[in-house]
């Protein structure tokens, strides 16, 4: 029987400035991001529109993706990351793949990217443009997913809150993180993944297990109005179950 999954995904663009290639320019950034269609009725550069282009895209992307059955059968599950343009008439082009953890799961996620209906272009100077987006689709077996890893919950020092400083965060550093079972008992993690996003930002990295140089230097960074994931891989009975963690940067 095939087994239920869930994924999730967000969308950031890169930081930084123009670059040229094949003779055309790309933004890395613009004034009005683009718009995913469903949310015309909307006023432009809302909250409530911004939302519910991330909704759509959401419902777009649940209803259209398929679970390789080659990676479901052999429990496979990971994170693709898809790189891909919105041109100035709202059509994706140059859709590639950055980084997968599986060939079939990474033809997948390409084939759902390089589907997507015309969307609203990009705005820079009151004209549409072209924009680089990347997007980060995980594959996850439901099972291992929700109930695996409702047993487990991750512990950094005194960071209790789902809302936190700057300060706070970075007065946090020299604390080790903690992956704790149902029984309090503090198991081993393989690997640590920390994400921060607010508006046109996105910033990651990747650990061994505890913060480092390049994990200090990510947190110097952090501004009130963003978020931080932190995700803990741990392996349980030759298993990987990520536990996540969100903290909500405030002033």
């Amino acid at each position: 029987m095939i087994k239920n999954y869930i994924f999730s995904f967000f969308i950031f663009l890169y930081s930084g400035n123009l670059f040229a290639q094949s003779e055309q320019v790309v933004l890395t950034e613009a004034d009005q991001l683009p718009y995913f269609p469903g949310c015309d009725h909307l006023t432009k550069d809302s909250e409530d529109k911004r939302n519910c282009s991330n909704q759509s895209i959401v419902n777009y992307i649940s209803k259209n993706l398929k679970y390789p059955q080659s990676a479901q059968t052999a429990g496979i599950q990971g994170t693709v990351y898809v790189s891909f343009d919105i041109n100035e008439n709202g059509y994706v082009s140059r859709a590639t793949i950055l980084n997968d953890f599986d060939d079939a799961c990474g033809m997948e996620a390409l084939r759902v990217i390089q589907n997507m209906p015309r969307w609203e272009p990009a705005i820079e100077d009151g004209k549409p443009v072209k924009v680089q987006l990347n997007v980060p689709i995980h594959f996850y077996l439901k099972n291992d997913l929700t109930d695996k890893a409702s047993n487990y919950q991750i512990n950094w020092g005194g960071l209790a809150a789902k809302r936190i400083t700057a300060e706070q965060l970075q007065n946090n550093l020299n604390k080790k993180i903690m992956v704790r079972d149902q029984l309090g008992n503090d198991l081993p993690i393989t690997e640590l993944i920390f994400s921060y996003e607010r508006k046109r930002v996105f910033l990651q990295e990747r650990t061994k297990g505890s913060v480092n140089k390049k994990v200090e230097k990510l947190a110097r960074r952090i501004k009130a109005g963003g978020n931080l994931f932190i995700v803990a891989v741990i392996q349980q009975q030759g298993e990987f179950i990520e536990i996540e963690k969100v903290f909500e940067i405030v002033k």
